[in-house]
């Protein structure tokens, strides 16, 4: 610990006698050290106030530790605040070592602040889940199609770290270190995660990463839809009604496709129906709108009944936002009602 503390001394001499109004802060970052190495309690990083605080910047090593005293900007620090940048420890447990002025503190400070009102905010911490749960899905897509090993096993670990972190983010939290064992996990996580975790981590056969993986990822969906159970709402205006009215059409052609057998020109339009559909549930907070798990080529007339139900759950939820639906018997009829003539 003496030892750290010479680091930091020396580090802030630098700072008075090499930069004196070029480094508006120098942080350490607390309880980032493993098994006593020391990492980041002496510094971590530094806030340069010139471009010629950059000159600051070192990488060295005593021991068998690494030291690195590198930059961050203001702007890097205000994503950081805005839970846009990974490292989220650097503002949340940050330990101000110099500071140039004190605007240059109560900036920093307002940072902290801004984080701490961030993780309190659910609709807030709920999109920054979203997101990563996103990327989670991202990886396991290049795990699909990983050319080695090593880079499947790679793509595993960094989709276990994108769900950690939405698991921590939809807790109001941002520490992932509990994935392998680095502290408590939080409070609520889906159920059976934490183990598939560990079976993920522990796998001898890479094969078995695609299905671990994929069952992970969709506990962590179907989690994160409880949690944020939609509530019914009637918003001014009309949204879902004519959403419906264009996609209408595609109800049409899938139903024409089905009573006539034709398997490939269903699935077709089943697919595109099922993206609409996709896009509705985030827009309009619909649920449970899976079209595609009745298709069955050798038999669509599960698929056909499951596009009439979710089209009538469609026009259901229409009404109840008070939103009508335009619609026509004929040609004739439009015109009487727009006052047009054939």
């Amino acid at each position: 610990m003496d030892g750290q503390k010479s680091l930091t001394r020396w580090a802030v001499e630098e700072i008075r006698s090499k930069y004196p109004g070029d480094i508006a802060v120098l942080a350490a970052v607390e309880g980032q050290s493993v098994r006593g190495d020391g990492h980041g309690e002496c510094f971590d990083y530094f806030i340069p106030a010139s471009p010629r605080g950059l000159g600051l910047a070192r990488t060295f090593i005593i021991g068998e530790v690494g030291y690195d005293l590198y930059p961050r900007s203001w702007e890097r620090m205000e994503r950081t605040a805005d839970l846009r940048d990974p490292a989220t420890f650097c503002l949340a447990e940050a330990k101000l070592l110099y500071c140039r002025t004190e605007e240059d503190r109560r900036r920093f400070e307002t940072l902290r602040e801004r984080l701490s009102a961030n993780l309190k905010d659910p609709e807030f911490t709920g999109r920054r889940a979203s997101e990563q749960l996103d990327e989670a899905e991202n990886f396991y897509r290049r795990l699909s199609f990983a050319r080695s090993d090593g880079e499947a096993r790679l793509a595993a670990g960094k989709l276990l770290e994108a769900l950690a972190l939405t698991a921590a983010l939809l807790n109001g939290g941002w520490q992932t270190a509990w994935l392998w064992g680095g502290g408590m996990p939080p409070r609520d996580v889906p159920e059976g995660f934490l183990a598939l975790c560990r079976e993920i981590a522990l796998a001898q056969d890479v094969q078995e990463l695609p299905g671990l993986c994929r069952r992970a990822v969709l506990s962590v969906r179907r989690w994160q839809e409880t949690l944020r159970p939609f509530e019914k709402t009637k918003p001014a205006g009309p949204g879902l009604a004519e959403w419906y009215q264009e996609m209408k059409l595609f109800w049409h052609r899938l139903e024409n496709s089905c009573g006539e057998q034709k398997p490939e020109e269903a699935f077709f339009w089943a697919c595109l129906l099922q993206g609409e559909l996709s896009v509705a549930e985030e827009e309009f907070g619909l649920r449970g709108f899976d079209l595609l798990g009745a298709y069955r080529p050798g038999c669509l007339s599960e698929l056909r009944a499951r596009a009439a139900e979710l089209e009538r759950r469609v026009l259901e939820e229409a009404a109840f936002r008070g939103e009508a639906v335009e619609r026509y018997d004929t040609i004739e009829a439009f015109f009487e009602k727009n006052a047009g003539e054939v």
